[in-house]
């Protein structure tokens, strides 16, 4: 109403008489007062304030004391082809107009701002922040009461430093001015030393945008969007849980009061209640629209009488979003440059100006930007861009109230009005990180070093008696006990089982014992060491059975010789299959380190001392361990189950010179057991490296030891006996049936062994003689 009241005030001031002995002087203006919704009310708002500011004027008699001030409006209802209508008639119709003023929308102001600028005319406005209307060029006759983005920009950087945050995220909506101004706030971050973490842009939707934030763990996010997406934003934000006191938004600070109040947030799947809670505490930077300090304005008002004067249906406060102020003090800063330019233009006077008269616009353009005063909006100052140079707040959204909590003007410190422990009140009374400082210690999952020494004193142990076994094979080589089971035979097997105890130990070798670049070359030398360890040990054991199921169950028609180095060669060929598996892996496929970290759940003393503990498996992995890994074990499985067929259908033979045939046949049961036990236990990926280090090691030694003593312990029994026979029998041959081997299969196997051996025979049992070893075979070779 008070608004309506003026401005009838206003036509009536126009139709009557101007004041004796003064000129008139004319300004148009082009305002939305008749709109809707916000961009109305400003439009009231200007109104006003530009009618205050023409009163004060004319009354004054050392501004403008020669002439009057008169305006002339035109409604534009926030229309850029209304704006442009109203601005043409104006121009065609007298009188002339000195200055243009308006309107309120930037997108409106710069296509009023290009044309009054080919005009040679001043045009000031109230409200536009654009950036674009910086450019002198294209506007060199336009100034306004707002300063561009950019200095918001700058101030952002300071607040940044301010509060010790180097890492931030922004998210703007993809159109101008929104990217443009983006683009500035980027290269000033950049400048200023500010990483930015992620930069998100969206048009419709900011779904994604607010998504893929959410996934790089930002903490402070910058936002450029107009009142309605910033609805969107913050929705999305409450449904990923980017809200509360680790997270801290900037917005820009022209939306409407309680922007996030109203059936509107509905539409995007929040209600008022969420949305309170997640705008509390975000940020905003704006100009000033009103003086702080309480003292005499250029009009000899102070700011607080100037808003008590406005404040008539309407409560306007120093925090209040008005443009009242701004409206007064840019035709202040009209008639102030206009006041200046009449010294310079004497003898010419102010009346004589028309349109495109550059001289007399280039002059008012001059002097108005040298005007610098303190006005009902603070302290104003023009850049040479014409932009104005003013205080910015800077405010909180504090229990749902915007509250300024900070000033700055250029040039200066930031003058805060609250502690940073009152602002940070819900944080602790600190600001929040602008990352997750969470230190993350990795707790190493290795074999444990008591097991792992354990495990080293049993293996050195067992090396020891492998020595000495083989000692004992080699001094005794040419007794016939020893001679008879093929003593070179057992020189393999027992390296095999002494390569199995050092498999042992680097399978328990494990950082921290050895460093992380030689872990890898330790995870190439288990492969070799426990495939090489396998076929020598079972190889020769499983030749050693081969042995014994050629001469007495496949040969029973025809004389068979079997020599060492056809059995050795047997080893050399399952040796040459595990070289083809090796290399060619070694070469094209080798070892890589690689992590596997699982974290463990915070407890609440872990979270105030932001720490994260987590698992950390250190592994040695190939890309194609898929293939490589199940040839070798599909090949060493058929080789044991090959090994353990033969055990089985020799398993009642008693050749007293095959003297270990038996005990060989047990070893290879031993050793399937074990493997099929352990194997699954290597393979899998168990978290419990020290419990399955501890039973694939123990089945390991248990395998290995035992398999030893079973084959050299009946043999040490026997060389030292009175009947060197009598230990080495082992299971003797009962009567025919289905199960045992034939007495005439005996009778051929003697034939076929050696002719010259005797054989002793009672009612119930039948000893066939040892085979033929190499040495003798050659010796009846000989004979005539």
């Amino acid at each position: 109403m008070n608004s309506l009241l003026v401005h009838l005030g206003t036509i009536l001031f126009l139709c009557s008489t101007p004041c004796e002995g003064k000129n008139p002087l004319y300004l148009g203006a082009i305002l939305p007062y008749s709109s809707e919704g916000w961009i109305g009310a400003f439009g009231k708002q200007s109104l006003v304030g530009t009618n205050l500011a023409v009163e004060d004027i004319n009354k004054r008699s050392d501004v403008l004391a020669d002439y009057t001030l008169y305006v002339i409006y035109e409604e534009s209802m926030a229309s850029s082809g209304l704006a442009l209508n109203a601005l043409f008639d104006m121009y065609y119709s007298p009188p002339t107009k000195i200055a243009f003023i308006g309107e309120m929308q930037s997108t409106i102001t710069e296509a009023l701002a290009e044309v009054t600028g080919i005009w040679k005319t001043i045009q000031v406005n109230q409200a536009s922040s654009s950036p674009n209307l910086s450019d002198r060029n294209k506007y060199p006759y336009f100034f306004r009461a707002l300063g561009p983005p950019y200095n918001l920009n700058d101030l952002q950087s300071i607040v940044l430093q301010e509060f010790n945050w180097a890492k931030v995220a922004v998210i703007h909506e993809g159109k101008q001015p929104h990217s443009g101004v983006t683009d500035h706030l980027q290269q000033t971050l950049h400048m200023n030393n500010v990483s930015i973490l992620a930069s998100e842009s969206f048009y419709n939707d900011p779904a994604d945008a607010m998504a893929r934030l959410k996934n790089k763990d930002v903490r402070i996010i910058i936002g450029n969007f107009d009142q309605q997406m910033a609805l969107d934003v913050f929705c999305n934000a409450f449904k990923l849980g980017m809200y509360g006191p680790k997270y801290v938004f900037f917005i820009v600070g022209y939306y409407s009061h309680h922007w996030w109040k109203g059936s509107a947030v509905s539409q995007y799947g929040c209600d008022v209640t969420e949305m309170e809670e997640v705008v509390e505490g975000y940020f905003s930077l704006t100009y000033s629209t009103n003086g702080r300090i309480d003292k005499q304005t250029v009009s000899g008002r102070t700011p607080d009488e100037f808003r008590a004067l406005i404040s008539v249906d309407r409560n306007v406060t120093v925090d209040s979003q008005d443009v009242t102020s701004l409206s007064y003090d840019i035709v202040w800063a009209l008639a102030l440059g206009l006041n200046s330019s009449t010294s310079i233009l004497y003898p010419r006077n102010l009346s004589q100006f028309t349109y495109s008269d550059e001289e007399m616009a280039d002059i008012f353009r001059d002097q108005i930007k040298k005007v610098s005063f303190y006005g009902a909006s603070g302290p104003l100052a023009f850049t040479s861009n014409g932009d104005r140079i003013g205080t910015i707040n800077i405010e909180q959204n504090r229990g749902g109230v915007e509250v300024v909590i900070g000033t700055y003007y250029p040039g200066e410190s930031i003058n805060w009005l609250l502690s940073k422990e009152e602002i940070w009140k819900r944080n602790g009374g600190a600001p929040p990180f602008d990352s997750d400082i969470t230190r993350t210690i990795s707790l190493l999952q290795s074999t444990p070093v008591v097991i792992f020494i354990i495990a080293f004193f049993l293996c050195c142990i067992g090396v020891a008696l492998a020595v000495s076994f083989l000692v004992f094979n080699f001094r005794y080589r040419k007794e016939r006990i020893i001679k008879m089971s093929s003593p070179n035979l057992n020189n393999v097997i027992v390296a095999g089982f002494m390569l199995a105890y050092v498999c042992v130990i680097v399978i328990g070798l494990d950082l921290p014992l050895i460093t992380k670049s030689f872990l890898r070359t330790m995870c190439e030398i288990r492969v070799w060491v426990v495939t090489l360890a396998f076929t020598l040990a079972f190889g020769g054991m499983f030749t050693k059975m081969w042995r014994v199921y050629s001469i007495v169950i496949a040969g029973k028609t025809k004389r068979k010789v079997i020599k060492d180095r056809k059995l050795i060669g047997i080893v050399g060929l399952l040796f040459a299959v595990d070289l083809i598996v090796l290399i060619p892996r070694q070469i094209i496929d080798p070892f890589r380190i690689s992590e596997l970290r699982i974290p463990i759940p915070q407890t609440e003393e872990d979270i105030a001392e932001f720490v994260q503990y987590e698992l950390l498996y250190v592994r040695c992995t190939a890309r194609f361990e898929h293939i490589w890994v199940p040839a070798l074990i599909c090949y060493k499985a058929i080789l044991m189950l090959f090994g353990a067929f033969l055990s089985l259908q020799t398993r009642k033979i008693n050749i007293p010179s095959l003297n270990d045939a038996s005990y060989v046949g047990l070893s290879i049961y031993n050793v399937c057991i074990c493997s099929f036990v352990a194997m699954p236990l290597s393979l899998f990926n168990t978290q419990e490296i020290g419990v399955t280090y501890a039973i694939v090691g123990g089945l390991m030694l248990f395998c290995t030891t035992v398999s030893l003593c079973m084959l050299f312990i009946p043999k040490i029994i026997a060389l030292n006996s009175q009947d060197p026979n009598a230990a080495m029998n082992g299971v003797r041959i009962g009567t025919m049936d289905s199960k045992t081997v034939t007495t005439n299969s005996l009778a051929t196997a003697h034939t076929h062994i050696n002719q010259n051996t005797e054989i002793g025979q009672d009612h119930s049992t039948h000893h066939i003689p040892a085979p033929v070893t190499e040495k003798e075979t050659d010796n009846e070779e000989n004979k005539p």
